[in-house]
């Protein structure tokens, strides 16, 4: 246990872990002080000194955020010389402020105007010009106003610390101290808008936000990220039926307080290229149609297909639980097993949740001593999961050992490495005991492997998990006071594949000698080349998939995008935003999103289009409505029923087949950055014009970006 002081502040007896800050021992005690620059995230810098306070036998005033507690202190936070010092700081910072706040897009929740009114002066008492500050060219996110900037420095901290990307600082001394980027180029970061909620003044701003709402006028829904496998918690807000903004929710074990851009600036892709009402193809066409026209049409279509089981389906990387269960019922009433819910084909094993889940949680990475990461690109996979990683090295020490490609200066990893090998083929060394690599694992208290989800592909999946299990059975495993630490961890960049695999969305007999289901790659072949008579498409637009004249798509999707183009019939389903519904992140923690906004035109969710292509087939759906479809989903799904604070982090040991031989071909990494970019690789993200101007400042060639940056 830490050692615990003993303080007195403002006649509050309180006892509180040694070394903390005052200014957090007065927080434990329910006593507010004033600060600007202090963040309970980002390291201390001291330096708006709004947070004075006096303590007993000192001559001056100390800033709160810089004294740690010591036994026996005692604290005053509000006395005379108090207030007086903090109305001086007040008067101070607001010389140069400029009265904009009507215009302001900070107005309204603004530390400056509430702590001003709360504490400072009800008038000033200088008459010099105020100073006039340039704005700053910092990407197509972020707006500037530098002429409010306090000097608080929490944006280049955040950026220097916690995001691991030094693109920010400050120069000059005094009233000509300015916050710039480097060289001023746009700050490459994934989660640089993070910056915009930590500016206490309103100098850093949204850009796609500027002058579209004020904070009083907003509707706040509790929703879940799903651009990623990370699920972080955030907030949509919404005005009169359209997403204004969002921004992050605190949850400690996953996001803490940060979102990513992505999350946070691709809303504006919900409202362009929605699909809002049913389509038929009558030749060349796409025609509307009624929804009971639709149904018809699908109902036929699967009857006539459903005599040879020639139908395969995909579920992609947005599709909720509900959507992909229900599919799943309309296939099993067809005889049908041909399905597969793994972006990008990877084989990532179905048999246990320990196989596919990240099985130490998110919130255990500081504490891991070893790191070794296998899969190329994890900061485009998950850039949230990057800065833990980041944090844990420059807090704990962690040593981090990477083996695959070398990503470039745009992508590599923010945190010093020790590259490994660019190939897989080192796995089949390390679980013989035969690479130096081993004897660190076996020194380190908590060594912790994290195995991203496109190494699985191709049919050398099934000897690199066999590697991966020999290596977590022989090298990562512990026990610990707290439980076991696992140390196998894999990593989804899809929101919907965790879930859909805890709920089987996969080929029932795969792994078999005599596998006949087909997966992934082998539903999209069949398709192609005349083998499928159906395809079904849930939300499914990642792949560029050419069906033969033969196959007959069903796309059910909320943007006309890829699978709608190649569609023979468009069922119009509902965005996160729109719909209340279940998704499982990588840990396996099970999550919600709640409707923010209402669908466009005559849009359904996934479970009901499912559920109504059922009773046209003739068959009987259990369930009627979203409460019951649920309730069956934990009936036959028991680990979907923890509560939301747990994830899984029950270990089962991974048991590799007596046939499977180490000596099989493992691959070389040949998935590097995503196909088109980061900031485009999702049917949303594509269609936000904010993402396209980022996508082009950011992934692509720097001779492209000033365009944007000084648009």
């Amino acid at each position: 246990m830490s050692k615990k002081v003993r303080l007195t502040i403002d006649r509050y007896s309180l006892e509180v872990p040694a070394g903390i800050p005052l200014i957090e021992a007065a927080s434990k005690a329910g006593v507010e002080i004033p600060h600007f620059c202090y963040h309970p995230r980002l390291n201390i810098a001291g330096n708006c000194r709004m947070c004075l306070v006096e303590i007993q036998g000192r001559q001056k005033l100390a800033a709160s955020c810089t004294v740690p507690v010591e036994n026996g202190m005692v604290v005053y936070t509000n006395t005379r010389r108090v207030r007086q010092g903090r109305e001086g700081v007040l008067e101070f910072l607001l010389i140069n402020h400029p009265l904009d706040c009507p215009i302001c897009d900070q107005g309204g929740a603004c530390d400056l105007q509430d702590i001003t009114v709360a504490y400072g002066r009800d008038r000033g008492r200088y008459g010099e010009d105020k100073r006039a500050v340039p704005n700053k060219p910092m990407g197509p996110l972020i707006k500037t106003e530098m002429n409010r900037c306090i000097h608080c420095m929490r944006c280049v901290r955040f950026v220097n610390d916690v995001a691991g990307v030094p693109e920010m600082g400050a120069y000059g001394r005094g009233e000509k101290t300015q916050i710039v980027t480097y060289l001023n180029h746009a700050v490459t970061s994934e989660l640089s808008g993070n910056t915009i909620d930590l500016c206490p003044v309103g100098a850093l701003t949204s850009k796609p936000y500027a002058f579209k709402g004020r904070p009083w006028e907003l509707v706040h829904t509790p929703s879940i990220d799903i651009m990623d496998g990370m699920g972080a918690h955030i907030c949509i807000d919404s005005c009169d039926g359209v997403v204004k903004k969002i921004v992050p929710r605190v949850c400690e074990p996953i996001n803490e307080e940060w979102i990513t851009d992505k999350i946070r600036f691709s809303y504006d892709g919900l409202h362009y290229q929605r699909i809002d009402t049913p389509y038929i193809r009558a030749g060349e066409t796409l025609v509307p149609a009624s929804w009971n026209d639709t149904l018809v049409r699908v109902s036929e279509v699967l009857h006539k297909a459903k005599r040879f089981k020639r139908v395969g389906a995909l579920a992609g990387k947005l599709s909720d639980l509900e959507s992909m269960y229900s599919l799943k019922k309309v296939l099993h009433n067809l005889g049908i097993e041909h399905m597969d819910c793994r972006e990008q084909g990877n084989r990532v094993s179905a048999k246990d949740e320990s196989h596919f889940c990240f099985n130490d949680g998110f919130a255990r990475i500081g504490d891991a001593d070893v790191l070794v990461i296998v899969g190329d690109n994890l900061r485009a996979c998950a850039p949230l999961l990057q800065a833990k990683i980041f944090q844990a090295h420059h807090k704990s020490g962690t040593k981090i050992y990477y083996i695959g490609s070398l990503m470039g200066a745009r992508w590599d990893m923010t945190v010093p490495y020790t590259h490994v090998s660019t190939s897989l083929d080192i796995l089949k060394g390390i679980a013989d005991g035969e690479h130096p690599l081993c004897a660190k694992l076996t020194k380190a208290s908590a060594p912790m492997m994290i195995v991203l989800d496109s190494c699985f592909v191709g049919d050398s999946a099934r000897h690199l998990q066999a590697c991966l299990h020999a290596i977590t059975d022989k090298y990562l495993i512990r026990q610990h006071e707290s439980g076991v630490h696992t140390g196998y961890n894999v990593l989804s960049a899809s929101a919907a594949q965790t879930g859909g695999l805890m709920i089987g969305f996969v080929p029932f007999d795969e792994g078999s000698p005599r596998q006949k289901n087909m997966d992934h790659d082998q539903i999209i072949a069949a398709a192609e080349s005349g083998q499928l008579d159906v395809l079904i498409l849930n939300e499914y637009d990642e792949c560029h998939i050419r069906p033969h004249a033969s196959c007959f798509v069903i796309y059910v999707g909320h943007h006309g995008d890829r699978g709608a183009e190649i569609a023979d019939v468009i069922m119009p389903s509902v965005s996160f935003a729109e719909k209340c519904a279940t998704y499982v992140n990588s840990e396996g923690r099970v999550q919600k999103t709640q409707r923010a906004i209402a669908p466009p035109g005559f849009a359904r969710e996934g479970w009901i289009i499912w559920r109504d292509v059922l009773h046209a087939l003739g068959g009987v759906s259990s369930w009627q409505t979203l409460d019951d479809l649920q309730q069956m989903l934990i009936e036959e799904f028991p680990s979907l029923k923890r509560p939301k604070n747990e994830f899984s982090s029950s270990w089962r040991p991974l048991r590799v087949s007596k046939d499977t031989s180490f000596s099989g071909n493992l691959t070389v990494f040949s998935v590097s950055l995503p196909r088109e970019g980061y900031y485009v690789d999702n049917v949303i993200a594509r269609h936000s014009r904010t993402m396209r101007a980022c996508h082009i400042a950011l992934d692509l060639e720097a001779g492209t970006a000033s365009e944007v940056l000084h648009e």
